[in-house]
């Protein structure tokens, strides 16, 4: 699905100073990706990228959730070109990198993410629907919101707010708000949860070493943690990118079976990625003599 006539777009120049400057490297090309591979990667982008949008998110802010909505599909519509991507080929953009590129056009994918990014920063609620037209793959994707029962479409790639072309099928996959934002800047390096630091060498090095003398420093160090911070003291990087003060709220997926996790729309690699997250502090605090209450 595309658009049918190419649109002229304001400047938008009044706008530059609410989005960071764009890097060469805020663009992610999938070649030969499935729109299903796409969503897994805008749930990666929107995560990392939420601080991008914060400031637009707050102008277009309206009384309502349908205004907030509609002040989006019209800023969106209005200043940034749309510019379908190369048959099998996606790129995936950064929000930054969508506005800088907004007059030679993004495909729908980066409005996606661009939207995706300014609803999860308002804290509202939505699904990204991937769309079929009478073929056997899923051509199209755009968010919606579901506000009290009544679905609001946000896809400018038409020329109507609140408008959806007839499908022949359609998937909805929730953006979890709170997961993404529990998790947003965390691992930055290719996108990997990395435990580093003491705590991290502590869990490792305490399976290895028996000596009593050992084990008597690595509790100590333990018993000096304050219980009501959770914060292990020394703080493990991998906590503090963790944001571990409500760790309780984010690491509590991780006890969801992988069928559980797939309808409440996790994206099957972070869902592994946070089991991976959950089974390295059980075995730090197991190896503290600490059962973790999560």
């Amino acid at each position: 699905m595309q658009a049918a006539t190419r649109r002229k777009v304001y400047p938008g120049r009044e706008y530059d100073y609410l989005f960071p400057p764009a890097m060469n490297r805020d663009k992610t090309v999938v070649e030969n990706a499935t729109l299903e591979d796409t969503v897994s990667f805008i749930h990666k982008v929107v995560g990392r990228t939420l601080s991008q949008t914060s400031r637009i998110a707050q102008k277009l802010s309206g009384p309502t959730v349908y205004d907030t909505c509609k002040n989006i599909w019209h800023f969106v519509y209005n200043n940034v070109a749309y510019q379908k991507d190369a048959e099998g080929l996606e790129q995936i953009r950064s929000p930054s990198r969508t506005w800088a590129d907004r007059k030679t056009g993004v495909d729908c994918d980066c409005y996606s993410t661009f939207i995706s990014s300014i609803l999860s920063n308002l804290h509202i609620p939505h699904s990204l629907r991937i769309t079929k037209y009478q073929r056997d793959h899923f051509q199209h994707i755009y968010p919606v919101v579901n506000d009290r029962g009544k679905m609001i479409i946000i896809d400018c790639v038409t020329d109507h707010f609140n408008y959806e072309v007839p499908f022949s099928e359609k998937k909805d996959i929730v953006m979890d708000l709170q997961y993404l934002d529990g998790l947003q800047g965390v691992g930055e390096r290719g996108n990997d949860l990395v435990f580093d630091g003491n705590i991290g060498e502590l869990g490792a090095a305490a399976k290895k070493k028996k000596k009593k003398g050992f084990f008597k420093k690595v509790l100590s160090k333990i018993n000096k943690i304050n219980p009501a911070t959770i914060l292990l003291r020394n703080g493990v990087l991998a906590a503090m990118k963790l944001n571990l003060f409500k760790v309780a709220s984010r690491i509590k997926y991780a006890y969801l079976s992988p069928e559980e996790a797939v309808k409440r729309g996790i994206i099957k690699d972070k869902f592994d990625k946070l089991v991976k997250v959950r089974e390295k502090l059980e075995s730090i605090f197991e190896t503290a003599g600490v059962i973790p209450r999560i």
